[in-house]
């Protein structure tokens, strides 16, 4: 299914379902559904920005400092309230969950703001490399108002003449494309300055592939300074065996389907990688004082059937994540 198919069956979903209503907007897709989390999800995931956000990325530089100028944090993938709202949102959209960005929850205090904008990528700038890797393309955008400021932070469409009042359990879903999968800047859209209380939303994107992001939990600070998502080593095969350790993710690989596999490991994982890089250091030592040349690292390949991801000076046994070779 390529983009454009994603955005009709999306679509199609979405007005099949009587609990969601199209906003009579000119020149592209807009939908929403009250009420889609309640008071106690809500105040939930407020806590939870409070207490991990930072200051707002964006991908790409931009002079302006005054372009993005809320706090934002990652949602842990793995925590049990993340997990239940992935799935109301998978369940509302038909997206398959691999497709989709993890989510962030951004806050708005008075003031802050996120000038005009689009969610999808230009293929002629130097970040759609990067992006292309990570899953290609941003089809749709759901946005979920979590609760509603004293006054201002609504999300304006300025092309689409629409503007949304924050309206806590709220959920907002566009298609960033046309018909043809290309850009549709009508979906241009700003969060206008908050005057007076603080906003609150939770955002998430999918891709026109798999997401392609470290198969553990990173945190949002760790990112460079204009860029949200992590870079990462991605390998590609067709019809791979994929294999992961009890703290992998396995990805479903489809009949032919290119898969796109980060090569990440957890700091727990590197931090043993030291510790065991450094026993091999003083082994090493041990033998050159000896009079003796170390032996050669032995490496997996295709002799061996797996090809594993790992450090340099680590001994190249499946780690996390490993994939059978196949012609790319």
């Amino acid at each position: 299914m390529d983009r454009a198919e994603i955005g009709r069956a999306v679509k199609a979903r979405l007005l099949a379902n009587p609990a969601v209503t199209r906003v009579p907007a000119s020149g592209f897709e807009l939908f929403v559904c009250p009420d889609f989390l309640g008071a106690e999800d809500c105040a939930a995931l407020i806590a939870r920005i409070d207490r991990a956000r930072e200051p707002s990325r964006i991908v790409g530089e931009m002079p302006d400092p005054e372009y993005r100028t809320s706090e934002t944090c990652n949602l842990d993938p793995d925590a049990p309230l993340t997990k239940r709202i992935e799935a109301q949102i998978a369940s509302l959209t038909g997206i398959d969950p691999v497709f989709g960005e993890t989510i962030q929850g951004q806050r708005y205090a008075p003031g802050q703001q996120f000038k005009p904008h689009h969610d999808y990528f230009y293929p002629d700038r130097p970040h759609w490399d990067e992006q292309d890797r990570l899953g290609g393309q941003r089809t749709w955008t759901l946005m979920i108002f979590l609760n509603a400021p004293e006054a201002g932070g609504q999300t304006f469409f300025p092309r689409a003449k629409i503007k949304i009042n924050p309206r806590a359990g709220n959920l907002l879903a566009w298609n960033n494309l046309r018909e043809n999968g290309d850009g549709n800047d009508t979906s241009i859209h700003q969060g206008l300055p908050v005057e007076a209380g603080t906003k609150y939303i939770v955002t998430k994107w999918y891709r026109e592939r798999p997401w392609g992001r470290a198969a553990s939990f990173r945190p949002y600070n760790t990112y460079p300074r204009y860029t949200s998502y992590p870079q990462a080593l991605f390998v590609c095969a067709t019809r791979p065996t994929v294999t992961a350790s009890p703290r992998g993710r396995r990805r479903p690989t489809g009949n032919g389907r290119k898969l796109w596999v980060a090569a990440t490991v957890e700091a727990a994982d590197i931090r043993e990688d030291e510790r065991r890089g450094s026993d091999r250091q003083d082994e090493r030592r041990k033998k050159r004082e000896a009079g003796r040349k170390p032996a050669p690292l032995p490496l997996s390949g295709p002799s061996g059937g797996t090809a594993a991801f790992g450090r340099r000076n680590r001994k190249r046994e499946p780690g996390r994540i490993a994939i059978s070779p196949g012609p790319c």
